[in-house]
């Protein structure tokens, strides 16, 4: 199942999106993506940089693989496939980079390590602390 992901400030998680109907199915401490884009919404940044207020504009997308700490919103389910995937049994992930993203600094996610712009991961852990761990 595709979700957006993004962290929800005014309770210190992650929200979990369904990407087809745009409601929140619920959230969770952290979420393993596979297939993963970073999507910015460059009108909603925009609107971050003139009003100086935070607002929902940025998400990881992906294929949803393991949640952690998993609280449904108003009963909403959300499906985890048991599936086949062929991430899901590789015998190790190796560590590629840390993506972070602020919209003061950059207008899209990015590597900390180089700034370089990250669009595509095999995989990435994301954690409400705000960290997302990306992996090949």
């Amino acid at each position: 199942m595709q979700v957006l992901v993004y962290r929800n400030l005014h309770n210190g998680k992650l929200s979990i999106k369904d990407p087809k109907t745009s409601l929140v199915l619920g959230h969770a401490m952290s979420v393993d993506l596979y297939n993963v884009t970073f999507i910015v919404n460059e009108a909603g940044r925009q609107r971050v940089l003139r009003d100086k207020k935070k607002n929902v504009h940025a998400y990881v997308r992906g294929d949803i693989g393991d949640v952690d700490g998993f609280k449904s919103f108003k009963d909403r389910n959300l499906y985890v496939s048991p599936k086949y995937h062929p991430y899901l049994h590789q015998p190790q992930n190796t560590y590629c980079c840390t993506v972070r993203y602020n919209p003061y600094q950059h207008a899209h996610f990015v590597d900390s390590k180089t700034d370089m712009p990250v669009k595509r991961l095999d995989k990435c852990s994301v954690s409400a602390s705000g960290y997302i761990i990306g992996y090949t």
